[in-house]
């Protein structure tokens, strides 16, 4: 009896006291706290430090031999990181009835025609980019980046310029908002950039032109003349049918100038004008649509020098006009008229967007005596500073 007893207590003093209090565990914010300092202290180390695994509080860790071990996350190079996100980013087209337009007040037929070369691109796009994917991986990673032989990257390049005209002549058609076409932009930007540095300067969306023969100004913008001395300024004494005649003889000869606007009224007074006073020496065409004359100068029908254009007009809208036509090699003279005051930030705008200058028009500028005088003084100004300035696009 006496050897049980004392078995029995053995045990019981082999098995730690209910009443000892068991280790407490941090609570979230102290461990989110414990393992931010332990992760600073081991950054700082330069080599593979040991941790005991009684201070151990962090999961991203490995054990050897019971022995953990932390190292630093490998440093992933950003043009990787890059690569990967624009080849994993799939953006299914936008729904036909909700894509974003910049055309104004268009037909259904250019509706029908927008939307179709629309989903073209894209169909485009998604194959151009089946086949660009291995060569932008492989050129990211440094130990797989290979100096691209000539023939190659020539072949390359053609694919990305192929692709970016046609995604520059949809930039035109469809709002820069549109997720899929922005990602196919950044696409093809981030291509030519890896396979050819030197041409990423000939990508552009095509709603910006580029001149290298002109400088912005506001006043040659606007066609305000410059400033004359006192007899010089004498001239405005003079009869208003003399002034008128005089403007009318200093243009040049031969032009033909295309003249759109919507307003029906505005276009009659201008043929009115033009029989007797207003550019005799010119040709003038008129138009209410922009679609129509689009198409008369795509189909050969009729060649401007000069184009007069609203901006707020059925078929498009003089932004779609410029744009198009620069798009196409148009070299001639292209002026926006509208009733907004000359604010030189819209005067940029305009300049931007590829017009040549800016008619501040009060509304219903027709019935106002004035119009044919003004606006032959501000045509005979841009002439004035094309051949002051050499400008030539």
């Amino acid at each position: 009896m006496k050897k049980y007893l004392i078995l029995v207590l053995a045990c019981l003093t082999a098995v730690p006291s209910f009443a000892q209090k068991l280790p407490k565990t941090p609570k979230a914010k102290g461990l989110a706290r414990v393992m931010k300092q332990q992760a600073r202290t081991i950054s700082q180390a330069n080599v593979l430090t040991q941790i005991p695994i009684s201070t151990l509080a962090l999961t991203n860790v490995r054990k050897v031999q019971g022995k953990v071990y932390f190292t630093a996350v490998p440093t992933i190079p950003s043009g990787s990181l890059i690569t990967e996100r624009l080849m994993a980013q799939t953006v299914p087209p936008t729904d036909p009835f909700r894509l974003p337009l910049l055309l104004i007040d268009p037909s259904y037929e250019q509706r029908m025609t927008a939307i179709k070369q629309y989903q073209t691109t894209l169909e485009n796009f998604k194959r151009f980019k089946s086949d660009i994917n291995p060569v932008l991986y492989y050129q990211s990673r440094p130990s797989e980046r290979r100096v691209l032989p000539a023939l190659e990257k020539a072949e390359l390049v053609n694919k990305i310029l192929e692709m970016h005209r046609q995604l520059r002549a949809l930039n035109i058609l469809v709002a820069p908002q549109d997720r899929p076409l922005a990602q196919a932009n950044a696409y093809v930007r981030y291509a030519m950039e890896t396979v050819e540095p030197n041409f990423v300067n000939l990508l552009d969306s095509g709603l910006r032109e580029k001149r290298t023969d002109r400088k912005f100004n506001q006043d040659e913008f606007i066609m305000e003349a410059p400033k004359e001395g006192r007899l010089a300024a004498l001239k405005n004494y003079l009869p208003y049918s003399l002034r008128l005649r005089q403007a009318a003889g200093k243009l040049p000869a031969g032009i033909k100038m295309a003249v759109l606007n919507d307003r029906a009224s505005a276009l009659a007074a201008i043929k009115e004008k033009h029989a007797t006073v207003f550019c005799p020496k010119w040709k003038i065409t008129t138009y209410a649509d922009t679609e129509k004359l689009l198409s008369d100068i795509k189909y050969g029908r009729a060649q401007y020098d000069v184009i007069l254009t609203d901006l707020m007009v059925p078929g498009g809208g003089g932004y779609y006009l410029t744009a198009t036509l620069r798009q196409q090699g148009f070299k001639g003279a292209i002026f926006a008229a509208t009733a907004f005051q000359p604010d030189e930030k819209l005067s940029i705008g305009l300049f931007n967007k590829g017009f040549d200058g800016m008619f501040s028009l009060p509304e219903n500028f027709e019935l106002q005596k004035d119009w044919p005088l003004d606006v032959m003084n501000r045509l005979n100004t841009y002439f004035y500073y094309r051949d002051l300035h050499h400008w030539n696009r």
